[in-house]
């Protein structure tokens, strides 16, 4: 993905879209862990391959936080790991929960456009969060004017 290379915010992008995308494309993946989640984790838990397999991305989103950080466009101090939950949690559900969504609600969340709607949503919300409110002025700085003199 070269995630590295890219503008903090453009990486976020990047990698909420691939991970939407990935999902999607592995539903297989998404019912063995949630055939690994009705069994406790168990056996996730006897393989330390299978649990060092994350270590990557978590260490990645770290460098693009601490970078948007540095580069003043994200403001939210997070966790990486709650990031990549952040990210995961609804790609996941999606998938998941396809059929009983659709059945609940009477919408198909594979449907093109909802599909691409909700892409959309996903990264501009997290983007959005990253970003936060920027922090207050320091003291002592001089509060802005407006163009004829006076304090705004």
């Amino acid at each position: 993905l070269d995630l590295i290379r890219l503008p903090p915010r453009e990486a976020i992008r990047r990698l909420v879209h691939y991970q939407f995308d990935y999902e999607e494309a592995h539903p297989e993946l998404v019912r063995l862990v949630s055939i690994e989640n009705i069994h406790g984790g168990k056996y996730v838990a006897q393989s330390e391959t299978i649990q060092n397999l994350n270590v990557s991305v978590i260490d990645l989103l770290a460098a693009i936080l601490k970078r948007g950080r540095r580069e003043g466009v994200f403001h939210t101090a997070i966790d990486p790991v709650d990031l990549h939950l952040l990210i995961i949690g609804p790609c996941f559900y999606r998938v998941s929960n396809r059929y009983t969504f659709a059945t609940l609600f009477g919408r198909d969340l594979f449907a093109p456009a909802v599909r691409a709607r909700h892409k959309r949503m996903l990264a501009d919300s997290i983007i959005g969060y990253l970003e936060g409110t920027p922090p207050p002025a320091k003291r002592g700085a001089r509060a802005p004017r407006n163009g004829q003199g006076r304090k705004a």
